[in-house]
């Protein structure tokens, strides 16, 4: 087996070496088959039960590079010469990955123009919107100085953070399902429209999704080893924290949070560390609350100002009631405020549709299987199925008084895996399920469609 592995990662290094060398489609067909690669060199790394998983796997793949040209040529069609998105379309603003795309290239003339050593000092002027210190820009700029400036390229390397997470989500569903609710669970949170959003534009929300799915893999991994690797567990922890602090600074404390109190809460305590919990909750609250609000107070609108309305919810009890709604019945959103003519816009009003069925189904799963069923399910799951999203909702309202879609793809992966927990121990039920979750759906339609 570690023969194979090693035949399959020089190959993976010889692709890849070759891709740097060459230009335009012939690079992206080789960065393209070093993904499908990948595929097999993490099926048979991480010791993978099922070959399907491989096969689902490059499968996802080629959904993914499908949709990557897709929305790279339909920019280029509506007007945008570079395959970015920007400025205001339909009702809403778009800024962020033109704006890392040539933030990138500036800081890639920096790092190659002798200037390295000024901004090594950390006093370099401040560019752009993100700046030359950025994490996901300093990415970027590293790539670029590799393998070109070529926005197919970028996102097509950027694709290899999407592939680990699939794998990674697998192994972590695999602990609480067997193989074919661990597949159905992985699946719905890859297919979630908005994941495809992040995958095919030059966003760094797919990245930070791994990050956080890898930083709960070592964390489950750190609580399930007894004794033999607790040192190699807590230095990858440390290290995988850093990482999505620098890529999303809030993303690694609330993570962080969301896994201590779930585990407090799901092991008998003293009254003593009780206390100390509930003040560790009440602080991590108010942190967000107060983060959140500052950043509010400096933007005050969503969108450019096209959304005044949404600072209200970010305000007093709307933030805590919102948030609740965010967290477990979906969003609501304005239909015309979106051209669908656009590939990201239709992801977008997709993306709504798809999380509310998936945030009801798994709220209302869980309350059938708690309190009228009374099955067993395992306390620690549940608890941080609710915990780590409500953590993230009450932060994001704060800031931008609703979640975006994309910003969702950092927890609802786990409403994915308490899906199929909830079917697999309900099968009889199912139907029950999807009548009242339709039913949800469809008082909310006229909510959305207002």
């Amino acid at each position: 087996m570690n023969k194979k592995i090693n035949n399959f990662s020089l190959f993976y290094i010889v692709i890849l070496v070759f891709s740097v060398f060459v230009t335009n489609e012939i690079q992206n067909i080789s960065i393209i088959f070093s993904l499908l690669i990948l595929n097999v060199l993490l099926y048979r790394h991480l010791k993978v039960d099922k070959p399907i998983i491989c096969l689902l796997g490059i499968l996802l793949t080629i959904l993914f590079v499908i949709t990557v040209y897709i929305q790279y040529y339909n920019a280029i069609n509506l007007g945008f010469h570079d395959g970015n998105l920007f400025g205001k379309i339909g009702g809403n603003f778009y800024a962020d990955t033109k704006n890392y795309y040539d933030e990138s290239q500036q800081l890639m003339e920096v790092f190659s123009g002798g200037s390295f050593g000024y901004w090594l000092s950390g006093e370099f002027p401040h560019f752009g919107f993100f700046g030359p210190y950025n994490a996901y820009n300093i990415l970027n700029a590293i790539l670029i100085s590799i393998f070109g400036s070529n926005l197919l390229t970028l996102i097509l390397l950027k694709l290899k953070f999407s592939i680990l997470s699939y794998y990674l989500l697998y192994k972590i569903a695999n602990r609480y399902l067997n193989s074919k609710w661990a597949i159905f669970s992985t699946m719905l949170y890859n297919l979630y429209p908005a994941n495809i959003l992040v995958v095919s534009t030059l966003s760094r929300d797919n990245i930070n999704s791994f990050l956080v799915i890898l930083l709960c893999y070592y964390c489950i991994l750190f609580a399930e080893d007894k004794f033999n690797y607790k040192v190699k567990y807590i230095t990858k922890i440390l290290i995988t924290s850093i990482l999505l602090f620098l890529f999303r600074s809030y993303a690694a404390p609330i993570t962080i949070l969301s896994l201590f109190f779930t585990y407090f809460l799901s092991e008998k305590q003293s009254v003593k560390k009780y206390f100390l919990g509930i003040g560790l909750i009440i602080i991590a609250f108010i942190g967000c609350y107060i983060y959140g609000f500052e950043n509010v107070q400096g933007k005050l609108t969503l969108n450019d100002g096209t959304q005044s309305w949404i600072t209200e919810r970010s305000k007093g009890w709307n933030l805590l009631i919102y948030s609740a709604f965010y967290a477990f019945f979906g969003q609501t959103t304005i239909m015309e405020n979106y051209d669908l003519s656009v590939f990201s816009e239709s992801l977008n009003v997709f993306s709504f549709y798809y999380q509310n069925y998936i945030l009801m189904f798994s709220f209302l799963g869980v309350a059938l299987l708690l309190f009228v069923k009374k099955r067993k399910i395992d306390n620690q799951i549940w608890l941080f199925c609710c915990i780590m999203p409500m953590l993230f909702i009450i932060l994001i309202t704060s800031v931008y008084g609703l979640p975006i879609p994309r910003l969702y793809n950092m927890w609802i992966w786990l409403n994915c895996i308490l899906i199929g927990i909830v079917i697999n121990k309900v099968k009889e039920k199912l139907l029950f399920l999807g009548l009242i979750s339709s039913g949800f759906i469809v008082i909310l339609f006229g909510f959305l469609m207002k």
